[in-house]
Formats: C-alpha cells, structure tokens, sequence
C-alpha cells in the first residue's frame, strides 16, 4: 500500500470517528432535551362531581431544576 493511499485511508478514518462523536453527542442532547426528567404526581383528586373523583396528574421538574414558573395544559373530556 502506498503512503499516499495509506494517508488518505487514514484522514477518511479520522473524519468518519469525528462524524461520528458530533452525531453521538447531537443524539444525547436530543433524547435530553425530548425527554427531560420530571416528578410525578399521577392521580391527584382536587374534588367530586356526582360522586366520580375529579383527578389531576402533575408534572414538576426535580428539585434543582425548578424556576418558580409553570404551564398548565386543560383537557375536558365528556
């Protein structure tokens, strides 16, 4: 094999690894940023209606993480 085949074989191996970290590095921040860490609450009962429990679930991110902020989603069903 000459040197110069041999170097390009080389260079291409080294680009393909890099590729590969970056690709490697951009999945993990995408699963981290899809799906996060959170607490959860499922089931809370806030009140009754004709005797049926009113339930709610609630989502919180972990104790270092909280801002003071929040977002509720309502869905009404029936």
């Amino acid at each position: 094999m000459s040197t110069k085949l041999r170097r390009v074989v080389w260079i291409a191996g080294v680009v393909l690894a890099q590729l590969l970290l970056v690709a490697g590095a951009a999945a993990g921040a995408l699963w981290l940023y899809l799906y996060p860490s959170f607490e959860r609450a499922k089931g809370l009962v806030y009140g009754h209606r004709q005797g049926t429990p009113l339930t709610m679930d609630i989502l919180r991110p972990p104790a270092g993480k909280r801002n003071g902020l929040g977002a509720a989603f309502l869905v009404s069903s029936g």
